[in-house]
């Protein structure tokens, strides 16, 4: 669970300095719903904080090389949403 915490806190972190500010905040309502669930449910995913770690470092490496990560940021974290949620509820 600090694992999800720390992905996500870096993810978000570093998200605000790479891509526009509302992509940033779309992404930031997907880590407060993702967070909420990892406290309610107390479980987490490892493969969507892996999704959450590779997709910050290809944003900033195309940051760098001057590519504009910001529909990636967004699209890899949705996606990181969408593999946490398939983890929460199958559970149930």
């Amino acid at each position: 669970m600090a694992f999800t915490i720390i992905s996500i806190f870096v993810s978000a972190s570093l998200g605000f300095f790479l891509v526009d500010l509302v992509y940033w905040l779309i992404s930031c309502i997907i880590f407060g719903i993702i967070t909420y669930l990892t406290f309610k449910r107390k479980t987490f995913n490892k493969l969507s904080n892996f999704i959450i770690l590779v997709g910050i470092m290809f944003a900033f490496f195309g940051y760098i090389n001057a590519f504009d990560p910001k529909y990636f940021y967004l699209i890899i974290n949705i996606s990181a949403f969408f593999a946490f949620i398939y983890e929460v509820f199958k559970r149930k």
